[in-house]
């Protein structure tokens, strides 16, 4: 009886054990492709700022594959909506976004997208949009980026600035409608906007949407 005792100790042990090791195993960070916590893990973040520091932002008008999308920032998540694929990285909370470029021709600026949403066709690599939704922000800083982005783009910028002297801070203007241009050398179609981002301090948050016009094989 007492061996048998004994013999079953060291199997519930082995188990116990086992079962500890399959919990706490190394590997826990997550790769990319998988979706950062709602509870605030800030490594797809982390992550972005390492390459930015290291390596230069890269330009998200040239990454035009879903691939390097993946590759280049982590956190990435498939939504499987079954129509095309849906990849969206989301940062938690309205603040600390991921540092990204946006150059065309000699213009450039940084911004900051707590949300990003790339879209392919089924069995492509090539995107046919994409959608970035750039930190909360006050007003005053919305006009600021804001203008910086209608230059970068080379969109007339009088109707925002319109728009933000109306707005103001209460939250209670419609969002700016926005403005658009093509560039049919580089089969883009950038698109900027806002809305509402409902934070008494911060109430509006800038959109970017930039749609992939040429047609292509891969």
């Amino acid at each position: 009886m007492k061996q048998r005792r004994i013999l079953c100790l060291a199997v519930f042990c082995l188990i116990a054990g086992a079962a500890i090791w399959i919990l706490w195993r190394p590997g826990g960070k997550p790769t990319p492709g998988s979706p950062i916590s709602s509870h605030g893990s800030t490594n797809a973040q982390a992550f972005a700022r390492d390459l930015g520091e290291t390596n230069g932002l890269f330009n998200l008008i040239t990454m035009t594959n879903l691939s390097g999308w993946k590759k280049a920032i982590e956190g990435f998540w498939d939504t499987k909506n079954g129509l095309f694929q849906t990849w969206v990285m989301e940062c938690p909370g309205e603040s600390n976004g991921i540092p990204l470029r946006l150059t065309l021709g000699s213009n450039s600026v940084l911004i900051k997208p707590v949300l990003i949403e790339a879209d392919a066709y089924n069995g492509k690599d090539h995107l046919f949009e994409e959608e970035m939704h750039l930190e909360a922000m006050p007003i005053e800083k919305v006009r600021e980026l804001g203008l910086r982005l209608c230059t970068v783009i080379g969109c007339e910028p009088s109707k925002f600035l319109e728009w933000c002297d109306s707005a103001g801070n209460h939250g209670e203007r419609s969002p700016f409608g926005g403005v658009s241009k093509k560039f049919p050398d580089l089969g883009l179609l950038v698109k900027l906007r806002t809305f509402h981002a409902f934070a008494p301090d911060r109430p509006w948050y800038i959109e970017i949407e930039v749609d992939y016009l040429e047609k292509v094989s891969n």
